[in-house]
């Protein structure tokens, strides 16, 4: 790592996940050239904790302080003011923090769908994480379905509740409406959103990870497709989806009101359109790879050319 770092050629360094870079502090402490860490998510949840085995701390008994010193030598980039101000709460100045959304492929235009009411299809499409709710959407499909929700659950993902959610289809009435596919990759994603009509997560605090969302990439993508999108209100998801406008928001746990918000969108294809195309327009605006790209070189001190414009040029968004 330090011989890169010393190589001629790097003229500023950037690192992914600030856990990751606080087991090279004595790397950057020998270098004067402009460090920026990216953090995600779990890196800067203080307490985060394992799911499995459940409530195993993630970081160590120092990885606050650790955290701290790093930021007094970097500039950290995260995606969303709820990250943000989580360094805030430890003491790291804002002077050191700049706020970069994440970027997804935008198509050029809204993408169209049936305005079917009956065979609806609600997507998840993400990590089986307690803090993105998986079980609880299974949960709120069957109290819509009992009410009379005329479609199907697509979930498509893996991870520490894929037993959980297993479970939950075998006892449940309506076995035959839901389809767990497990891990897919990258490629199958625009297929399963072209194939949705609504897009569901329930995002919340994690009972066993002690994580909020830091940023949405999910609830992006499926902006970027015309989904509307139904979750939690919890972590940076307030400040992706305005409630009524791109999709609807239920407090966390409550899954009555989130079967509610599917009935809705099931049985109403002009606001699910109208919601959509709201959600596709904010994620070409905010969202899109080419914003991403040109943010995190102006935070980097580049210019459009490609050329080293030096330190201290950037613009800080908070």
């Amino acid at each position: 790592m330090r011989a890169a770092v010393d190589s001629p050629r790097v003229t500023r360094i950037l690192v992914h996940y600030l856990d990751f870079a606080t087991q090279y502090q004595d790397v950057w402490s020998g270098t004067d050239k402009p460090l920026f860490v990216h953090c995600h998510g779990h890196d800067c949840t203080w307490d985060a904790r394992h799911e499995d085995p459940a409530y195993q701390r993630y970081n160590p008994p120092e990885y606050v302080d650790q955290a701290r010193h790093l930021a007094s030598r970097a500039v950290l980039i995260v995606g969303s003011r709820t990250a943000a101000q989580r360094l805030f709460d430890i003491g790291i100045s804002p002077k050191n923090v700049v706020i970069k959304s994440l970027g997804v492929p935008v198509p050029a235009e809204p993408p169209k769908r049936e305005p079917r009411t009956k065979g609806v299809t609600v997507l998840y499409l993400g990590r089986l994480a307690d803090c993105k709710g998986p079980d609880l959407v299974i949960r709120a499909f069957e109290i819509a379905c009992a009410r009379g929700l005329d479609g199907r659950l697509v979930l498509a993902g893996n991870g520490p509740l894929r037993t959980t959610c297993e479970l939950l289809r075998a006892r449940s009435a309506f076995k035959e409406r839901i389809s767990l596919l497990g891990p897919v990759g990258w490629e199958t994603g625009p297929t399963l959103r072209a194939e949705a009509d609504i897009f569901a997560a329930h995002n919340c605090f994690g009972p066993l990870s002690f994580m909020e969302e830091a940023f949405g990439v999910s609830i992006v993508e499926a902006m970027a497709s015309a989904l509307p999108v139904v979750s939690g209100r919890s972590g940076s998801l307030p400040e992706i989806i305005e409630n009524g406008r791109e999709g609807l928001l239920v407090e966390p746990g409550d899954v009555n009101a989130h079967a509610e918000a599917l009935l809705r969108l099931a049985r109403d294809p002009v606001l699910r359109q109208r919601m959509g195309e709201a959600g596709w327009r904010k994620a070409k605006e905010r969202f899109s790879c080419e914003r991403e790209r040109a943010q995190l070189r102006a935070i980097l001190g580049l210019d459009g050319a490609g050329n080293d414009s030096g330190p201290g040029t950037s613009e800080r968004e908070r």
